[in-house]
Parts: C-alpha cells; sequence; structure tokens
C-alpha cells in the first residue's frame, strides 16, 4: 500500500532489537482466544487482574492509588524532571485483557521522555462490562484533573484500544461542550471496532498479535447492546473538527495500520493538525519493547510533540 505524504517512514527498515523482540514475543500465549472459541473462554474466565506494579515504577514516581467507585486508578508523579503535562493513558488489550507487565514498562519509558504525571485508571473490561462504565470512569477522571487544575496541559494517551479509547474520549468531550484535551498520544490505535476494510486481511499474516475475526468480536462485546461502528466507538470516519493535535505512531506488520494511515490521510488532507510516524516491519505495540531503537524513536518524538504543544 503507497504511503500518503502525511506519512512519515521512520526507518527503512527493522532493527536488530526489533526482529528480536518480534521472535520473543511470538513465543508468548497468544493474547485471545481463537474467533470460534472467544466468547465461550472469556465468558468462562476468572476475574481479570492486572498485573503488579514493578517496583522500579515507585522509584521512578510517587504512586497514588484511590478508588474510584470500585476501580483503582493510579496517578504517577515524576520523582524528578517533572514537565506541565499530565497525560491520561489507557492501556491496551482488545477491551478484553487487564493491564499487562509490559503496560507498566511503557508508563515508565513515557515518564522518563516527557516528565509527565500521568494517570491509569484500570477501567472495567468486556465482556463482564460494556463501554459505558468506563466511558464515564474517564471522563469522570478528566472533569477531576480539570477542575483541580483547570491550566493544566492534559494529553489523552494510549494503545491499541487503549488509542481506540483515548480518540474516543476527545469526541465525547466535544460532543459535551467541554473543555477539550490539549493533545492525543496513539499507539497502534484500533480505528474501527468492525475492521470493515478487508486491506487488513493482507497484513493479517504478518501480524504477531492480532486477527480481524477476533478482535471484531472483541469490538462487538465491548460495544453491548450498541452500534460497534459509531463514531465515538470507532473514530476512524469522525469529524475532526475541534478534535486536539494528535500524534498517532504504528507499524507496517500491524493489521491495525491499515486504518491508522487511511485516518492519518484524511486528517492531513482536511489540514488537521496530525503527525504519524509507521515503522517498516514494526509489530503491533511495538513500542513495548522499550529496549528497541524504534520504541526509543517513538518516545523521543511524543517527548518533541508535548514540548511542541506546551
Amino acid at each position: 500500500m503507497s504511503r500518503p505524504a502525511v506519512i512519515e517512514r521512520a526507518f527503512d527498515k527493522p532493527s536488530l532489537r526489533l526482529r528480536i523482540a518480534k521472535t520473543l514475543f511470538k513465543l508468548l500465549p497468544e493474547p485471545f482466544p481463537p474467533a470460534d472459541e472467544i466468547r465461550q473462554k472469556l465468558a468462562e474466565r476468572e476475574p481479570p487482574q492486572a498485573a503488579p506494579m514493578p517496583k522500579a515504577v515507585e522509584k521512578q514516581f510517587v504512586v497514588e492509588k484511590k478508588d474510584h467507585g470500585g476501580i483503582p486508578v493510579y496517578r504517577l508523579t515524576p520523582r524528578s524532571g517533572a514537565s506541565d503535562w499530565h497525560i491520561v493513558y489507557l492501556h491496551g488489550g482488545g477491551y478484553v485483557n487487564p493491564m499487562h507487565a509490559v503496560h507498566w514498562g511503557v508508563l515508565r519509558a513515557l515518564g522518563e521522555a516527557t516528565g509527565a504525571t500521568i494517570t491509569l485508571p484500570l477501567y472495567p473490561l468486556a465482556p463482564e462490562h460494556d463501554y459505558k462504565p468506563g466511558r464515564d470512569l474517564v471522563l469522570g477522571i478528566y472533569d477531576q484533573i480539570r477542575s483541580e487544575n483547570p491550566q493544566a496541559k492534559i494529553a489523552l494517551a494510549g494503545d491499541s484500544a487503549g488509542g481506540n479509547f483515548a480518540l474516543g474520549t476527545a469526541i465525547r468531550l466535544r460532543e459535551a461542550g467541554k473543555q477539550q484535551a490539549d493533545a492525543l498520544v496513539l499507539f497502534s490505535p484500533w480505528m474501527d471496532l468492525t475492521l470493515a476494510d478487508e486491506r487488513a486481511r493482507a497484513v493479517e499474516e504478518h501480524d504477531i498479535m492480532l486477527g480481524v475475526d477476533r478482535l471484531r468480536i472483541c469490538g462487538e462485546m465491548w460495544a453491548g447492546e450498541d452500534d460497534p461502528s459509531r463514531v465515538d466507538l470507532s473514530p476512524l470516519h469522525a469529524e475532526l473538527a475541534g478534535l486536539p493535535p494528535m500524534a498517532i505512531f504504528q507499524g507496517t506488520h500491524d493489521l491495525l495500520c491499515v486504518d491508522a494511515r487511511s485516518f492519518a490521510e484524511r486528517a492531513g488532507a482536511e489540514g488537521h493538525d496530525v503527525r504519524y510516524a509507521e515503522y517498516e516491519g514494526a509489530f503491533h505495540d511495538f513500542m513495548i519493547a522499550t529496549f528497541t531503537r524504534e520504541a526509543k524513536n517513538c518516545y523521543a518524538r511524543v517527548a518533541e510533540f508535548l514540548k511542541a504543544k506546551a
């Protein structure tokens, strides 16, 4: 697929460390059951538990854990080098998997690069819940941060499903007439829960984590009784007016890159403030491999982006 002008090619080929990371991640259990088993497997599972916080997080941040209606929400404040930014981070996992150990590494890298305070809600997951409790939780957290400091620079950020959630939250803020976030940072975002663009099938064979059919089912469970193609759930075709500047990071071996490219191309054509960096041969959520050249470049670009928007 040809790249539109708005898309910046970060590197011509994957680094050795990225190739090693891809090999290692392929050895891990698949993150989702097969499509013909996923509903039953998830219905029978024990309540999902987030990965415990590593001690390294507490060394880097002052950690506050609060209970929002029974839902854990963490606030991570850098112990040194703090900036004016506050990031609300929404973890990925197809809306069905809890916070993974690798996500703590993402937060550490993000905090180190940006100096931002990070708020992390462990939002309710599907199929035990649809999107509504999580939506209300995140909007409530956002309102609280705004009320604490109306002049705060707030970025909504997330990976994969969390990227979808972050962009959908910005749409909800706009529709509610609330003060908008100052920036969006989207890592390998899931732009369309329905994955209607069949070109994703051509990338699927290279994707070591995701499958089109499995993701579609996850999207249906997250949407619940509502239409998963609604623009706050599938922002691919949402109106862009009134949305924050955004930075999007994607790999070419991620089936979600098809929709991310389409979104970035349209955003650029409409004159929206969007930066899109694509990494050759990078797998879905490649920024979780924080030791790679590609991930380090990604976090440096996030820091530059937020600094420019401060």
